[in-house]
């Protein structure tokens, strides 16, 4: 049996996981699978990391914020991309030069996948609610790639309610 153990520590969170592996020819392609770990966090964890290179890995721990829109049935992931209010009015004016008409919010993460949240942060001494670029299923469904046998840890709140989407879109 050859077990393996991985901690990633974010601040007072300690995330482990222990992969126990049986050799044999079937599986030895699994052993070299869990052998390096690659943590991608803050800014770097940012829409294009999630939109391009999400699927090039095979094991995926997704340590994040999310939450459950019931009236619109989606499911949103918080990425590590702050957004103030001029990064935000920039996005949306980019989104509505490249379609020729003016969308709105709603439509946005309708149509696109992606959208703001507001999520509130102990920084130092005081609490600050920061703005996130976050993203949901219709996104995931448009990144590059797919997550062919990949094998994905997804943490974030609220994930499940409703359904499942999120599972079948992974």
């Amino acid at each position: 049996i050859a077990t393996n153990v991985y901690r990633t520590q974010m601040g007072e969170k300690v995330l482990t996981a222990t992969c126990i592996i049986q050799p044999s020819i079937d599986n030895i392609h699994a052993i070299r699978l869990v052998t390096s770990m690659e943590k991608v966090d803050g800014e770097n964890a940012n829409g294009n990391f999630f939109y391009n290179s999400l699927t090039s890995y095979d094991v995926i721990f997704l340590i994040t914020h999310g939450s459950y829109d019931d009236k619109k049935d989606l499911h949103w992931i918080c990425t590590g991309e702050e957004c103030n209010k001029a990064k935000r009015d920039k996005i949306f004016n980019l989104i509505n030069q490249w379609i020729g008409f003016t969308v709105d919010r709603d439509d946005v993460a309708k149509y696109f996948g992606f959208g703001f949240g507001i999520v509130d942060e102990q920084r130092g001494e005081e609490s600050e609610s920061i703005i996130y670029l976050m993203f949901n299923e219709v996104f995931l469904q448009e990144i590059k790639g797919t997550f062919n046998n990949s094998i994905i840890f997804n943490t974030s709140c609220q994930s499940l309610t409703g359904g499942y989407p999120l599972a079948d879109v992974f």
